[in-house]
């Protein structure tokens, strides 16, 4: 998509490096130049919000590149994480297709290049798109399915099992296997971590150091090396 500050495109959607991961796979060459027309990219640094929940919705963002944490507000202050999103994703669709504000926050956990959509132009698009308007569907249907799962998991989980199933799911999605385990290397708070298991920051960092003490993890900063994926598979079952 295009380079960080409004520029000119340097690398179009039919040619961007995240293009099939996301809902845009199925668009024709077409379809992808009505979709570059359409977009704005900006380079974001760590830190920085894509928009704010309650904020009225101008479009989705796309990820081009860098890590998105999608979060929603919660008791005393506190923020709930929802989901993370990488490249290829696209946040903010709820807001577009409800006609609302939107229901979450979005702020940049990595370095990283996210292309604007504004509403009007993609609503036109998936609606020229029988693949896409497919593609938006299952999108939802997938995300529905994870939020029950997870509403199920904090309904009849302990924290411990808890935690091992969050860091599991984290390692598929975003780990990187090598000779000693897989790596996540996100750029997470203990804070975040909590709110993915429903707990309070010490509680998540007790049993953090309770399966770092039995060999299972290894953290360096906010960096978890998974070293026995089996004894902490079993944790999540049991």
């Amino acid at each position: 998509m295009r380079n960080g500050n409004n520029g000119r495109s340097c690398t179009d959607c039919q040619h961007c490096d995240s293009r099939f991961e996301g809902i845009f796979a199925s668009l024709d060459a077409d379809a992808l130049r009505d979709l570059d027309h359409a977009r704005i990219s900006h380079s974001y640094a760590r830190g920085q919000m894509l928009f704010l929940e309650g904020s009225a919705c101008t479009g989705v963002f796309c990820v081009r590149s860098g890590l998105v944490k999608v979060s929603r507000s919660a008791p005393r202050d506190r923020q709930y994480v929802v989901y993370l999103a990488g490249p290829g994703a696209v946040v903010g669709l709820e807001a577009v297709f409800s006609g609302r504000e939107y229901s979450t926050s979005a702020a940049m956990i990595e370095d990283g290049t996210v292309c604007h959509i504004a509403r009007e132009p993609l609503l036109r698009i998936i609606d020229e798109n029988p693949h896409l308007t497919r593609s938006v569907l299952r999108l939802f249907a997938v995300q529905l399915l994870d939020s029950e799962s997870e509403r199920s998991e904090l309904s009849s989980a302990d924290v411990r099992q808890r935690v091992a199933m969050r860091l599991l799911r984290l390692a598929q999605k975003h780990g990187v296997s090598d000779e000693s385990g897989v790596v996540v290397s996100l750029n997470l708070t203990r804070e975040d971590l909590a709110s993915m298991v429903g707990s309070t920051p010490e509680t998540a960092i007790r049993q953090l150091s309770e399966l770092r003490s039995k060999g299972i993890i290894a953290t360096s900063g906010r960096s978890i090396r998974i070293c026995d994926v089996e004894r902490l598979q079993r944790i999540a079952r049991t």
